[in-house]
């Protein structure tokens, strides 16, 4: 069978990208590609192939990479190419692990950092959107299944300099995961996506240790934006779906293991607020009164 596109060629293309990648995803914001995710599999497909030679001592040696434009391009994709990119990551799934687990150091600039989390907001804006007549298929940019490694992607990328970007990278996804939960179609994967989710959460607030001025009004604002976004309603709603009798011990693992995460994002969240400002949100907003006055009122019923 005679190849359409050259094994060499592969290997050019993916070697001229990864040598400017940054300058690959400034252009590629900018430009409306769709057949973006056709060259991302003729990639996958020439990196796949390169693992199963034999004679070759490092197979993997194109992983490394092909993960880093592939998430470029997912960053920089449209909606229409949404779902082919997602099939390609779990086609993907276990050989990432390599890039994953690496000790690689990665080529990380404060523009470029900055970059990836605009175009995420991007992304992720892309599908916040009301639902209103249900959907059987999920045409919105980045998938909840897919945000968990793309978080990771981002936070392995982060320098300092992108804090102020934080708050609205944790709000901004909130507001996408209560986006995917009103969205049938998209129930099957909710959990583990909202669990991984979850975790790089923590991972990002991990990021924001220093005993600064400007870190400790981040982490104000980061607590903020979660709190308007309504993180805790969304938690107490999806509690509402978790199944109380798991049919297998893995589906009752990964219902303990969801609860465990709520529980340490709660923790990590309760650790944000300094003094009386958290207190003081709440009243701007009337959030205590009305809390008081319902309490009240249960309190007199008998």
């Amino acid at each position: 069978m005679t190849e359409i596109v050259s094994r060499s060629d592969a290997s050019t293309l993916l070697g001229m990208i990864w040598d400017d990648d940054k300058q690959f995803m400034k252009a590629m914001m900018w430009t409306y590609s769709p057949a973006l995710s056709g060259v991302v599999y003729l990639l996958w497909a020439y990196v796949h192939y390169e693992q199963y030679l034999k004679d070759h001592p490092h197979p993997d040696r194109f992983m490394i990479p092909f993960v880093d434009v592939f998430f470029r391009c997912v960053l920089c994709s449209t909606p229409d190419q949404a779902l082919a990119l997602s099939i390609i990551r779990l086609w993907n799934f276990q050989a990432s692990h390599f890039w994953r687990n690496a000790p690689i150091k990665v080529r990380s600039e404060l523009a470029d950092s900055r970059l990836m989390i605009q175009a995420y907001l991007n992304q992720l804006n892309f599908g916040i959107e009301p639902i209103v007549v249900p959907r059987s298929d999920d045409d919105s940019s980045l998938p909840i299944e897919d945000i968990p490694d793309t978080l990771h992607f981002i936070l392995r990328h982060y320098v300092p300099g992108c804090e102020d970007l934080v708050p609205s990278l944790v709000g901004t996804t909130i507001r996408k995961c209560w986006a995917s939960f009103l969205n049938p179609a998209r129930m099957f994967f909710f959990l583990t996506g909202l669990r991984g989710t979850f975790g790089w959460f923590r991972a990002f607030i991990g990021r924001l240790d220093q005993p600064s001025e400007l870190h400790q009004s981040v982490k104000f604002q980061l607590l903020l934006q979660a709190l308007d976004s309504d993180v805790i309603g969304l938690i107490g709603r999806v509690m509402l779906f978790v199944n109380s009798t798991p049919s297998t011990p893995k589906d009752a693992e990964d219902n303990e293991n969801f609860l465990k995460e709520c529980e340490n994002l709660f923790i990590e969240l309760s650790y944000l607020p300094p003094g009386r400002e958290l207190e003081e949100h709440f009243i701007a907003r009337e959030v205590l009164q009305s809390l008081r006055y319902n309490m009240g009122s249960s309190a007199t019923v008998h």
